[in-house]
């Protein structure tokens, strides 16, 4: 039978270890890696771009790459004066009809001054 001062002792030794090494050797990650859109991300990216006339899109497949939830971070002059609440109305009105085949939705959306292009 393995006693509780082994694994105290182990517990002990491994800190130790970590101590004695407090950089790893390995090389760090800059963030996840870059992958490329799928077509449904790009379909929504695009149509909201196009109608709301967006400074900013991003669309990101959060289901693992299954295409049933997204995350939308939009920036629109359209959202000028409105609430928060108009603004999600009018982006769900906008993708009706990709959202009547998608599971969840995260929006996130704010007004923007437009820029001269």
């Amino acid at each position: 039978m393995i006693s509780s001062s082994f694994f105290r002792s182990v517990a002990r030794s491994t800190q130790a270890a970590s101590l004695a090494r407090p950089f790893s050797r390995s090389i760090p990650a800059l963030g996840p890696p870059l992958r490329p859109h799928s077509p449904t991300e790009s379909a929504l990216r695009d149509k909201l771009m196009d109608r709301l006339e967006a400074e900013e899109c991003d669309v990101e497949d959060t289901s693992g790459g299954c295409g049933t939830f997204y995350a939308i971070n939009v920036a629109s002059p359209a959202f000028i004066g409105i609430s928060k609440v108009k603004q999600h109305r009018l982006v769900n009105e906008i993708l009706k009809e990709e959202i009547a085949g998608i599971h969840g939705l995260t929006l996130s959306t704010k007004p923007c001054d437009p820029v001269s292009k």
